[in-house]
């Protein structure tokens, strides 16, 4: 029996959303962030669309992501965010088109004496932190970099990169990370004129117009139709890509005062029909949204009572409700819905926790 809860990812409303934020970027290609699995949507079969619309660019954290999708196509590049230990150079050995993003000047040596021993040039980027406060080589140390990289005879330096932490509500901050990164830039080019520049996520894109100068942008959230920042919305129109949907596996007659679920955290106010809808904490549904959430079943909005539990959540639902109805939990719907960005406020979560905790037991089905 296949499963009662599902999440369907539109694909073709996900390149739309791609194709905004491009021309948002003055016509420049997006670095297409797929870690975390796409941020829920799926990274395979998010991987094999995109390729297929020519994308040449996409980065992960991790060098098992890169592995998974480099076993479909070894085509386009793959930047790897999180450092790598010496024992992952085998990997970038082994995989071409394996762009390792480095944090660590020590690193690059050691890049250099294994590009030395194979008599084969590696390529690497470089990540500055220019105040994001966590990955990148701090700017201060630009001088040291800048020696370690005229040494370096046996290294191509693709990428050098810098991080906005605070882009969709902060601009003054940004500007003054593309100053320091900019001077950066322009010692290493001395070294590696051709090398590759990118600076904006997806706050960025829409809200630093002056990071749009660069060759790329990086961006995972907006392309899959989520704002990082609400107060964003009127300048881009985004659509989200990914719903959540269910089924009324069971439906019950209540009466007034009894208790719905754990704790008895929900007394029914008046005689009346609950649904019982196969999707709970487990699916990624947080215990958080108890008593506050509100799902769509035939067109009407219909309140989540009582605790949210492992593998299912009860919904107040009209008498015309019927076992088998579908359940629009997540995502825009023709009769209404809620987005993920108002699921995530409504709890204090951000949107990349919403969608990256859809759990694996939930089918992906993908349209478009």
């Amino acid at each position: 029996m296949i499963r009662k809860t599902f999440a369907e990812i539109n694909l073709s409303t996900m390149y739309e959303n791609y194709i905004k934020l491009t021309s948002l970027n003055s016509g420049k290609p997006i670095i297409f962030v797929i870690k975390a699995d796409a941020y829920g949507h799926g990274a395979v079969e998010v991987f094999k669309y995109f390729s297929s619309k020519g994308l040449k660019r996409f980065a992960v954290a991790l060098v098992e992501e890169a592995i998974e999708v480099s076993e479909i196509s070894n085509k386009a590049d793959i930047l790897i965010f999180s450092p790598l230990n010496t024992k992952d150079i085998d990997f970038i050995v082994e995989h071409d088109n394996f762009i390792p993003i480095v944090s660590d000047i020590s690193f690059i040596k050691e890049l250099e004496k294994k590009a030395k021993s194979i008599g084969e040039k590696l390529k690497f980027g470089i990540e500055i932190d220019t105040g994001m406060g966590r990955l990148g080589i701090h700017h201060e140390d630009s001088k040291k970099l800048i020696e370690v990289l005229e040494s370096s005879r046996n290294l191509e330096l693709t990428d050098i990169m810098t991080h906005f932490p605070s882009s969709d509500f902060d601009r003054e901050f940004s500007l003054y990370q593309i100053k320091i990164f900019d001077g950066i830039v322009n010692e290493i080019r001395r070294v590696f004129p051709s090398v590759f520049t990118h600076v904006s996520n997806s706050g960025g894109v829409i809200n630093v117009p002056e990071a749009s100068k660069y060759d790329f942008a990086r961006c995972g959230l907006s392309v899959y139709g989520y704002y990082p920042n609400l107060n964003l919305k009127s300048k881009v129109e985004l659509k989200n890509s990914l719903s959540l949907k269910s089924y009324v596996v069971l439906k019950k007659f209540f009466k007034r005062g009894e208790s719905i679920s754990y704790n008895r955290t929900y007394f029914m106010k008046e005689d009346g029909f609950v649904g019982i809808i196969s999707c709970g904490y487990a699916d990624g549904i947080p215990t958080l949204h108890s008593n506050k959430m509100n799902v769509v079943i035939n067109g009407q909005k219909c309140p989540i009572v009582g605790r949210i539990t492992m593998d299912y959540m009860m919904a107040l639902v009209p008498g015309n409700t019927n076992v088998g109805d579908e359940v629009l939990i997540l995502g825009e719907g023709e009769n209404g819905g809620i987005k993920v960005e108002d699921f995530a406020l409504d709890v204090n979560m951000i949107p990349y926790e919403v969608t990256c905790g859809i759990s694996k037991r939930v089918p992906r089905v993908y349209k478009g």
